[in-house]
């Protein structure tokens, strides 16, 4: 199987397009009307993650032959939810998750 750059192209582009229908929706509702930034870092510290999806990442960044960076990509999690819920000491010092 070959890497197809444009095909890579087009699935990102129909994510976006439902990402931006379903963030209007959230914002229509006001369902997080009135949370600040600070609260969404504390929700995210508290999240459990499914079984499995800590062992996956650290196995990913704690592993010496892989020269990688990971980038968690999202329809639901906002960057600084996604940042709180894995910094739970999930990597060494010096690692980002993007």
């Amino acid at each position: 199987m070959e890497f197809n750059y444009e095909a890579l192209c087009k699935a990102l582009e129909q994510l976006l397009d439902f990402e931006r229908r379903v963030n209007s929706r959230v914002i229509e509702s006001e369902v997080l009307k009135g949370l600040n930034l600070e609260d969404v870092k504390r929700a995210g510290e508290r999240l459990i993650l499914q079984d499995g999806c800590t062992s996956f990442f650290q196995k990913i960044v704690n592993n010496e032959n892989l020269n990688t960076n990971v980038h968690v990509l999202s329809y639901c999690w906002c960057g600084d939810l996604i940042r709180s819920a894995f910094s739970s000491g999930m990597f060494r010092p010096g690692q980002n998750l993007e």
